[in-house]
């Protein structure tokens, strides 16, 4: 607890100033916490958010510099009430309605928390040990189904959200919205490999039967191969081709009317015996896409813009994009999973419940969404 001296009164604080850290980048102190040089100079505003001050370069910034609530005049617990909506299948026009808020200040909170989001994302998941990946792609459109014209954007009619999940502790890894093409899911790729860990080897990627997966695998992972010249006809042109530790399994499932009636796994790339030894399998076991089509099942059952024949799609692909964000940290950080729960013998408590990021050992507890939108990222 802190003391500090207002007109003369001595009145406490509760605030934890190791938490905070100078935002001016001249500042020898500039994103470093818990250097003591973070001082309460005054409060301000009808939510009464405190202004520190640094005492090494003398500038002052709010509190919630960093957070989502930063220059935003609604109360902090109406605008937590509203967001905490949208990730259980609200939309927008719904929300305003329940709320009272304008469409266009709820489009406003979501794109600021969906940036926010992203960034917390960003920031916790990197240097993963990972094993084994499965990649998806889920369908929506942006503004209209049908009838899409040469007048309208670039971005309207169909988008595919291709969606990767790292399958032992069910983490979210990223996502990519585009047309269903190979280089949206290069892209996809690439950033799941920006989080892979350097000591980690290549994980085992499992996908349905759609070609782009595997030329994409190759463009970011293959490398470049001269075939040998055997003195007839034109010289080979340099190729790209797997590398020998690239792991690949493709998910054929066989359909009638409507039913899987077959499911058959073909090893694209790998070595069958090492791909199994890294599952942790045997030759009998299932390998198949299940976790990836189950959060695609959440995303269509908890975001009311992906609701087929409805009218909440999205009217923008920022908005798009930002919604899931939105979702992606959600998912990792707040919501429990029962797949994830460990049974305990504690009194009346049977099971201790677990989020992906509990799972992966990213934090030790269930976030709450105010947790997640104060969270300040820290300088990079």
């Amino acid at each position: 607890m802190n003391l500090l001296l207002f007109g003369g009164i001595l009145i406490t604080s509760e605030i934890d100033f190791s938490q905070f850290f100078c935002w001016n980048k001249d500042c020898t102190d500039y994103g470093i916490k818990n250097q003591g040089n973070i001082v309460l100079k005054e409060r301000y505003g009808k939510n009464n958010h405190a202004l520190f001050k640094c005492k090494t370069c003398k500038k002052c910034f709010s509190e919630t510099k960093g957070t989502i609530f930063f220059e935003l005049n609604t109360p902090d617990e109406e605008v937590l009430r509203t967001i905490a909506m949208l990730p259980e299948k609200d939309s927008i026009r719904g929300v305003a309605r329940a709320t009272g808020h304008s469409k266009d200040t709820i489009c406003r909170w979501l794109e600021i928390a969906g940036t926010h989001a992203e960034e917390v994302t960003t920031y916790f998941l990197k240097n993963l040990n990972l094993t084994r990946v499965e990649v998806d792609e889920i369908w929506s459109y942006i503004k209209k189904q049908k009838n899409v014209t040469d007048e309208d954007s670039e971005e309207c009619g169909d988008v595919y959200s291709l969606t990767a999940i790292k399958s032992d502790t069910r983490l979210l890894l990223s996502h990519h919205e585009g047309k269903r093409s190979a280089e949206d899911a290069i892209e996809l790729f690439k950033e799941v490999e920006k989080m892979r860990s350097t000591s980690s080897p290549i994980p085992v990627f499992t996908s349905d039967d759609w070609d782009a997966f595997e030329e994409a695998l190759i463009n970011v992972y293959g490398k470049i191969e001269l075939p040998q010249y055997k003195g007839i006809g034109r010289k080979p042109l340099p190729k790209l081709v797997p590398p020998d530790d690239l792991k690949y399994v493709k998910v054929l499932k066989k359909k009638v009317k409507n039913y899987v009636v077959e499911t058959v796994q073909r090893i694209i790339f790998g070595d069958p015996d090492e791909i199994f030894e890294m599952l942790g399998a045997d030759a009998d076991s299932y390998i198949g896409t299940s976790y990836a089509e189950r959060i695609n099942l959440t995303i269509r059952t908890s975001l009311a813009r992906f609701i087929r024949k409805g009218m909440n799609f999205s009217k923008t692909k920022r908005m798009h994009q930002k919604a899931i964000d939105l979702f992606q940290a959600w998912y990792n950080f707040i919501k429990p999973h029962k797949s994830l729960r460990l049974k305990i013998d504690s009194g009346n408590r049977k099971w201790f419940q677990r989020t992906p990021a509990m799972a992966e050992g990213i934090t030790d507890h269930i976030w709450s969404l105010k947790e997640l939108l104060t969270f300040r990222v820290p300088v990079q």
